[in-house]
C-alpha cells in the first residue's frame, strides 16, 4: 500500500536530505582542524560568481556618477553666467570665462572640476558666446563605454 504525499510533505522531505547533506559536507566530526576542501571550493566559487556578477555593472555606476557631476556642474556655471548678465547686462566673452572666479563680485569661488580626469572645467566644457546668448559644450564622448 502505498501512501500519499502531499506537495507540503514532499518539500519537507526534500529539505530535510538537503539539510543532513550540507551537514555531512560542512559540520566537522572528530578533532580535525581547518577548513575541508569541499568548503574552500564552494565559497571561492561564490565569491567569484558574485565578482562576476557585480563587475560588468559598476561600470556604469561610475559613468553615471560622472554624468551627474558633470550635470550638476553645467548647472552650476549656467547660473553664474545668469548672475553676471544679470549685473552686468550681457554674457562675458568668450575669452574671458575666468572672470567668472578672479572678477569683482566673484560669481563662482572655483571652476568645477572635470570628472572625466580631475583638471579645471574649463578643459571639459566649451564656452561660446554670442549677442544675448551663450553656449554650455560638453565633452560627453569620454563616457561612452567599449
Amino acid at each position: 500500500m502505498q501512501q500519499e504525499c502531499t506537495m507540503s510533505d514532499f518539500l519537507k522531505m526534500a529539505f530535510m536530505a538537503g539539510t543532513r547533506l550540507l551537514m555531512k559536507l560542512f559540520i566537522k566530526t572528530g578533532n580535525r582542524a581547518g577548513f575541508s576542501l569541499v568548503e574552500l571550493i564552494v565559497v571561492v566559487g561564490i565569491i567569484a560568481a558574485l565578482v562576476g556578477l557585480a563587475t560588468p555593472y559598476y561600470g556604469d555606476y561610475v559613468n553615471e556618477s560622472k554624468h551627474s557631476v558633470m550635470r550638476a556642474n553645467l548647472h552650476t556655471l549656467e547660473k553664474a553666467l545668469m548672475d553676471y548678465r544679470s549685473d552686468k547686462g550681457d554674457y562675458p566673452v568668450t575669452n574671458d570665462v575666468g572672470i567668472l572666479v578672479s572678477g569683482t563680485p566673484r560669481y563662482l569661488s572655483e571652476f568645477p572640476i572635470d570628472p572625466t580626469n580631475d583638471a579645471p572645467a574649463s578643459w571639459g566644457y566649451a564656452y561660446t558666446a554670442g549677442t544675448g546668448k551663450y553656449n554650455l559644450d560638453v565633452r560627453y564622448d569620454a563616457y561612452r563605454r567599449p
